[in-house]
C-alpha cells in the first residue's frame, strides 16, 4: 500500500545511538516498509522506527531486507516487520499500517 510519510528510524549498529534519522516511507504493509535512506544500511541489519500508533508513541523493530543506491545520498530500502520493541503493545499488525497511512 502507497504511504507518503517520513518516519523516524535508528540503525541497530549506528555511530550516533542517540539520534534518530528523518526518512521517507514509500510503500507499508504489516509485513513490512518501502522506505528512502540518506546512506547505506548492510541487509540482514535491524533498525527502530519509532511511530505513533492509536496516541501512543512505540517502537516497532524492522530487519532490513535490502539496500539499493538511487543516488549518491538516496537509497531505496525494504525492511521486514520483526516485532514490537516494548511488551506493553497489544494492538493489531494492521494498526501500523492504519498509523502510517
Amino acid at each position: 500500500m502507497a504511504c507518503e510519510r517520513t518516519l523516524a528510524i535508528l540503525p541497530c549498529s549506528s555511530d550516533d545511538p542517540a539520534h534518530f534519522v528523518r526518512v521517507q516511507a514509500t510503500d507499508c504493509s504489516p509485513h513490512g516498509l518501502g522506505l528512502l535512506l540518506p546512506q547505506h544500511v548492510e541487509p540482514g541489519q535491524q533498525i527502530l522506527a519509532r511511530l505513533e500508533i492509536d496516541r501512543q508513541p512505540t517502537l516497532l523493530m524492522y530487519t532490513v531486507r535490502y539496500c539499493i543506491p538511487m543516488k549518491a545520498d538516496q537509497f531505496r530500502t525494504g525492511v521486514r516487520f520483526s516485532g514490537y520493541v516494548a511488551q506493553t503493545y497489544r494492538g493489531e499488525v494492521q494498526s501500523i499500517v492504519a498509523a502510517l497511512t
